[in-house]
């Protein structure tokens, strides 16, 4: 199999998992659990199971202390984009929310190209602006419908300040990658997260938590391992701005799931109801997403 179809494979594999935990996730944050227990239960878990399936893990010290200052900030940047992505779902519907990460990707998009210097295509301009004016006609309609009332403005604005960190770090470890190994980095990332969480976290609270709670707790701990690994692997055989427009596609599977369980269940997950806007919005994300992962003629490198 070539390096682009293994890429290709495992952001596919990424955007399936992300899908799962998000929703996952939006059942515990309502819940009595508190954000920051939730980012460090799940970092511990990460850290335990990389333990198990790494055991005879090498580590390359030097690179590790040559970039110890980006390891720091990667982690750091990763851990608040993540806690604020949780918030927003305090004020958002789950499929409202997840579709604003797409802004994310388009920001590693710009990102891998203008600081990585990565190769950009006369294709990918093109699809990368079908991604902007998507996202741009869904949240007008949203913000159109939702008549700007405090809570929309407020998850919003966090949604907002979660993607600007969570481009951030996928770029950050584009560039990591590089010179330190994946199995390096997640064993920094997970164990780097659980150490600086830990002084914050009422473990009292774990206490109260119900079984059913515990249950999507340990299953979002799981499913985040296995994005992390996908993730790193991904930027290992594809271009950060080409992992990035098929993982961008992650809130199109948010949505298609979200609407499947509530179809089955309306008790267990509110949703939006998208009118023809929104979904010509989706549809230019979809499109973008397709053109700007194909190379015809090269307009910069």
């Amino acid at each position: 199999m070539s390096s682009q179809n293994k890429g290709i494979l495992y952001a596919l594999a990424t955007i399936t998992f992300i899908a799962c935990q998000r929703i996952i996730a939006s059942f515990v944050i309502q819940s009595d659990v508190y954000i920051i227990e939730i980012l460090w239960f799940q970092s511990l878990v990460c850290t335990a199971l990389f333990f198990l399936v790494a055991k005879k893990m090498k580590f390359d010290w030097v690179m590790i202390k040559r970039h110890k200052m980006m390891l720091t900030f990667s982690s750091l940047i990763k851990v608040i984009a993540t806690g604020l992505l949780f918030l927003s779902f305090k004020y958002l519907l789950i499929d409202i929310a997840s579709v604003g990460e797409a802004l994310g990707r388009v920001l590693t998009i710009v990102g891998g190209i203008s600081i990585l210097g990565e190769r950009f295509y006369a294709s990918q301009k093109y699809g990368l602006a079908a991604s902007i004016i998507g996202l741009g006609l869904f949240y007008s309609q949203q913000m159109h419908l939702g008549e700007l009332n405090h809570e929309l403005i407020t998850g919003l604005a966090i949604l907002l300040i979660s993607q600007i960190c969570a481009a951030s770090f996928s770029v950050s470890q584009k560039y990591l990658v590089k010179y330190i190994k994946p199995c390096n980095l997640n064993f920094f990332k997970f164990s780097a997260t659980t150490i600086i969480l830990a002084p914050f976290v009422d473990f009292s609270s774990f206490l109260s938590i119900d079984m059913n709670t515990w249950i999507f707790l340990m299953i979002s701990s799981l499913l985040t391992f296995y994005i992390y690994n996908f993730f790193i692997n991904t930027y290992k055989y594809i271009d950060a701005s080409k992992a990035s427009t098929i993982i961008i596609l992650a809130p199109i599977l948010i949505i298609i799931f979200s609407h499947l369980i509530h179809r089955f269940n309306g008790d267990i997950i509110k949703i939006h109801y998208l009118n023809h806007l929104e979904y010509v919005g989706i549809v230019l994300l979809i499109i973008g997403a397709y053109y700007s992962n194909k190379k015809t003629s090269k307009l910069s490198s």
